[in-house]
């Protein structure tokens, strides 16, 4: 009982926690938030409910284990009479007495206990109730936050269609010359492939893996393929050649259809030290980058793509982007997509 006691008290505070930063997010979201702060109050409430009721049950617990020890002790002393009438003929009738009285207080003993015990039981029903009630709540609300972002992306992939045929039907277009770039860079990372594959210098199934092998102690995690040192020798001098195009580029990069990044630019392909977020910001080769933005570069086969998004540069700072991809073709397959991201 006490380990599901503090189970329940465990939960209680996950639950609180929950709650505050819920508070918190909601807090930030402003208006768009309101919602949210709804649910945020509704878990706090929970929370406080579930502390009440565990220390109901501790309540109810310790007077039970007090009943249960007085009871022993009085079955021990009904035992301790019982020996002494058989070994003690004169007093029986007197043992008898006090037998039958000690009988009667187990009896109220009992009833006590288990009127407790219902106490308990009643409390863990509630509990129970509740958390599934909770259950349910937060499934509702996932769902529910899943259909907006669903329809948010369909509203982001509906106004990025807008901006891709604006772009490819304007030669004036300031996209223009960073959309001919990126299928022209792309074209070349191919037939770089094909002569890979030609010359026997990699597998197709090599070429083609999709088996990423963590590299141990990396953080964020690093990962490590078949192909990674290939696209390292043939990959790195088109994408370093690219950032001169603008002082607008920022990187230059290939992914395959799983948004997986085996080599990126030199200045973010730095060696891990033991701070995560200068890691992030500076060691970005050999990442998933599964993403709607890097899934849809990877897996997307028109002749380009344009996106628009917000990147994360580290230290709490975002810039807005444009990321045009084209896709690269390898031996008559699709094999990922090179990506050209620059500032707004």
């Amino acid at each position: 009982m006490e380990t599901r006691t503090a189970m329940i008290e465990e939960i209680a505070l996950q639950v609180y926690m929950l709650s505050v930063n819920a508070g918190i997010e909601a807090t930030r979201a402003g208006d768009a938030g309101r919602g949210f702060a709804v649910i945020a109050k509704t878990v706090k409430e929970l929370s406080d409910q579930t502390n009440a009721t565990t220390e109901e049950i501790r309540r109810s617990v310790r007077v039970l284990g007090q009943s249960v020890h007085s009871l022993s002790e009085e079955a021990a002393e009904a035992s301790r009479n019982a020996l002494t009438v058989t070994q003690d003929s004169l007093g029986t009738d007197q043992k008898l007495t006090l037998i039958t009285h000690k009988i009667h207080g187990l009896s109220e003993m009992t009833a006590t206990i288990r009127d407790h015990s219902a106490v308990v039981r009643r409390a863990n029903d509630n509990f129970d109730s509740t958390i599934r009630a909770f259950g349910d709540t937060v499934s509702a609300t996932a769902k529910d936050l899943h259909g907006t972002v669903t329809r948010v992306n369909r509203l982001i992939d509906a106004s990025e269609t807008l901006v891709q045929l604006t772009a490819d039907r304007s030669d004036t277009s300031g996209d223009r010359s960073f959309i001919d770039r990126v299928r022209q860079d792309a074209a070349q990372l191919g037939l770089r492939l094909d002569q890979a594959l030609a010359d026997g210098t990699i597998t197709r199934a090599s070429l083609f893996a999709r088996d990423y092998r963590p590299i141990p102690g990396t953080d964020p995690q690093q990962y490590d393929a078949p192909f990674c040192q290939l696209t390292d020798r043939l990959f790195t001098p088109v994408q370093e050649a690219a950032l001169t195009l603008s002082d607008k580029v920022v990187f230059c990069a290939a992914v395959n259809i799983d948004g997986f990044l085996p080599t990126h630019n030199r200045k973010f392909s730095h060696p891990q030290r033991g701070d995560p977020v200068w890691n992030a910001a500076h060691s970005r080769n050999r990442r998933l980058f599964n993403d709607r933005v890097g899934l849809k570069a990877g897996q997307n086969t028109a002749p380009f793509l344009l996106q628009v998004y917000r990147r994360d540069m580290g230290n709490g700072v975002s810039v807005m982007m444009k990321d045009v991809s084209a896709p690269i073709m390898a031996d008559g397959r699709h094999w990922g997509g090179l990506r050209l991201a620059y500032q707004v």
